[in-house]
């Protein structure tokens, strides 16, 4: 986990801005051939559509994560906060492209509005997390990198399956 780069109010427009991106890569265009690619398993072993669904679930933990630190005093976080490889599932993504796309649509403006509903004041809050202070900026911070991170390698596999 970086130090806090981005602020609340970049944050809440790369969130809003993440479901028109990723859709825009992952499903383009309904057409059976395009959802077929978008679920082709590539060299690094994963989908587009793996890690669209890896960013959906990646930023569901970190928003509840925002919440327990908001909330509550020094909360004790999940080790998946700040290691990315806890967050990654084993089994493969059964749903279709576009079912994962409606999910980041609703998750990522669920969590652009937790981070509206954040106060100035509550920025600075932090939990514990492996042994590591992490503040609701860390978090942020980390929501949106990881949602950069997945679109970068979501596009370099589709691109690869060229």
């Amino acid at each position: 986990m970086t130090s806090s780069e981005t602020s609340p109010a970049d944050a809440i427009v790369a969130m809003r801005s993440w479901p028109r991106r990723y859709r825009t890569e992952l499903l383009p265009i309904d057409d059976p051939a395009i959802e077929t690619r978008a679920m082709t398993i590539g060299a690094a072993g994963v989908s587009a559509t793996d890690l669209a669904a890896d960013t959906v679930r990646s930023l569901t933990v970190l928003e509840r994560a925002l919440h327990e630190v908001v909330v509550t005093d020094d909360p004790v976080l999940h080790p998946a906060i700040i290691d990315r490889s806890a967050r990654r599932w084993d089994s493969a993504v059964a749903e279709a492209p576009a079912a994962v796309l409606a999910q980041l649509d609703d998750v990522a403006e669920s969590f652009a509005s937790a981070i509206e509903r954040t106060d100035a004041s509550e920025w600075t809050r932090s939990g514990t997390c492996s042994g590591r202070r992490v503040s609701a900026l860390d978090l942020v911070d980390e929501a949106v990198d990881t949602a950069a991170t997945n679109l970068r390698e979501m596009i370099a596999v589709l691109a690869a399956l060229d």
